[in-house]
C-alpha cells in the first residue's frame, strides 16, 4: 500500500520552495507498522520501496535566500510559476490594443444575412408544412435533390407543379414527375444545330477551358459535315500565345481530308481565311487563355474571322459553380450558345438546370463519349429533362 501527502515546505511563506511530498508504503497486512513509521519522519523507506528512478527523485528544497540578489537569481519553481502565470496572461490581455470597432456597413451586412436566412427557413417550413401529407410529393422532391437540383429550384418546381393538381393526382408520383418534367422542359433554351447553305461560307468558333473537349468536339463536327453531309470543311487552330499542340487536330484533318492552319496573329488569320475561301464550313479550335491579356488577344483574332456562331463548351461532369464561373470568364468572347460535353461521365444532371437558368444561353449540342463522329448530337430539351429527373442508374 502506497500513500502520498504534501507537507509544509520551507522558504518564505512557501513561495520560493518546491513542494515536498511524503511517501508512505507498506504491505496491507502490516498497516499498524506503516502508521508507526509515519509518526517518525526521520525513518528510512529504503527497506520497503525499491530504488527510485531519476525521474521520480524529489529534489531537496532550496535554502532560504539571504539577499535580494540571491532572490532574483533563484529559479522560480513550477508551483510559483503556476500561480503567477494567470496574472501574466491577464496583464498581456489588458495591455493588448482594443479591437477595431465594427462599422455600420458590417452590421448592416450581417443583419441582411440573418434576414435572408430567416426568410429561407420560413419558406422551407411553409413548404414542408403544406406538403407534409403527400408521400408522392416528398418522393419527387427527394429525387430532384438526389439528382443534383438546387434546393430552391426543387421547391419552386414542386410548388408550381402541384398548385393546381387535383388531390388524386397529388398522390401519384408519376403524375407529379410528368408535371415537373413539363415545367423543366419549358425552362431549357435550345440553340439549334449548325445550318449551312450552298455557296456561302459559315464560320463557327469554339471556346472553353482546358480539358472540356474542344479539339475532340471540333473533330466530331468536322467529320459529320465532311463525311456524312459531304461539305468542304476547313480547320483553324487559333492560339495567339502558344505554339505546338496541333498534332491531334492534324490527325483528324488528315483522316477526313480537310485543310488545317494554325493562326497566331492578325496577318496569319487573313492569310488563312483567304486560303479557305472555297470552304463551306470553317471551324475555329481556340486556345484556352490564362489571363485577361490573352482573352483580349484571342477575342480580337476570333472577331477578325467574323464567326456566325460561337460555342462555349462546358463539361457536364463539372460542378455547377465551376461552369458558371467559366461562363463569366468567357463572357468577353460573346458566346452565342453552349455545348455540353462529357454527359457520359456525369453522375447527376440537376446542376445543369441551374446553369441554363443563370446563364440564359441556349444549348446546341451534347457530347456523350470519345467516338468521332458518333458521340455528338443536337441538344433537345426533352433529353436534358429526362436526364435531370430520371433515375441516377442510367
Amino acid at each position: 500500500m502506497v500513500k502520498l501527502r504534501e507537507v509544509p515546505a520551507a522558504g518564505l511563506l512557501g513561495w520560493f520552495a518546491r513542494p515536498q511530498i511524503e511517501v508512505t508504503a507498506a504491505p496491507r497486512r502490516k498497516q499498524k507498522r506503516a502508521a508507526a513509521n509515519r509518526k517518525s519522519r526521520g525513518s528510512s523507506l529504503s527497506h520497503v520501496l525499491p530504488p527510485k528512478p531519476d525521474s521520480l527523485r524529489f529534489a531537496a528544497p532550496p535554502q532560504r535566500a539571504n539577499s535580494a540578489d540571491e532572490l532574483s537569481q533563484n529559479q522560480v519553481t513550477p508551483l510559483r510559476d503556476a500561480k503567477i502565470q494567470p496574472c501574466l496572461e491577464r496583464e498581456r490581455t489588458e495591455d493588448s490594443p482594443p479591437a477595431a470597432p465594427i462599422s455600420n456597413e458590417d452590421v448592416r451586412a450581417q443583419l441582411e444575412q440573418l434576414d435572408s436566412l430567416a426568410r429561407q427557413l420560413r419558406d422551407d417550413f411553409a413548404f414542408t408544412q403544406s406538403q407534409r401529407y403527400s408521400a408522392a410529393i416528398f418522393a419527387a422532391f427527394a429525387k430532384l435533390i438526389d439528382n443534383g437540383v438546387a434546393l430552391k429550384i426543387a421547391r419552386e418546381l414542386l410548388v408550381d407543379a402541384t398548385a393546381n393538381l387535383p388531390e388524386a393526382d397529388r398522390r401519384s408520383v408519376e403524375t407529379i414527375e410528368t408535371t415537373i418534367g413539363r415545367a423543366i422542359e419549358s425552362q431549357i433554351l435550345i440553340g439549334g444545330e449548325i445550318k449551312l447553305s450552298r455557296g456561302n461560307r459559315h464560320v463557327v468558333a469554339l471556346f472553353g477551358p482546358a480539358g472540356v473537349g474542344k479539339t475532340t468536339t471540333v473533330a466530331k463536327l468536322a467529320a459529320d459535315f465532311r463525311l456524312r453531309q459531304q461539305r468542304k470543311v476547313g480547320l483553324l487552330n487559333v492560339a495567339p500565345n502558344h505554339f505546338g499542340g496541333l498534332k491531334a487536330l492534324e490527325s483528324y484533318a488528315d483522316i477526313i481530308g480537310s485543310p488545317i492552319e494554325s493562326v497566331h496573329n492578325s496577318a496569319e488569320m487573313d492569310d488563312a481565311l483567304n486560303r479557305f475561301q472555297d470552304c463551306e464550313l470553317i471551324l475555329l479550335d481556340t486556345d484556352s487563355p490564362y489571363d485577361v491579356a490573352e482573352f483580349h488577344q484571342l477575342g480580337a483574332l476570333v472577331a477578325q474571322a467574323k464567326p456566325h456562331q460561337s460555342y462555349l463548351l462546358a463539361s457536364a461532369e463539372s460542378r455547377g459553380d465551376v461552369i458558371c464561373q467559366s461562363i463569366q470568364e468567357y463572357s468577353p468572347l460573346h458566346a452565342t450558345s453552349l455545348i455540353l460535353t462529357n454527359l457520359d461521365k456525369a453522375e447527376t444532371f440537376g446542376h445543369l438546370l441551374s446553369l441554363t437558368r443563370e446563364s440564359q444561353l441556349p444549348i446546341s449540342y451534347f457530347t456523350h463519349g470519345p467516338e468521332v463522329p458518333d458521340d455528338i448530337a443536337p441538344a433537345t430539351a426533352e433529353k436534358l429533362t429526362n436526364q435531370i429527373i430520371g433515375d441516377r442508374q442510367r
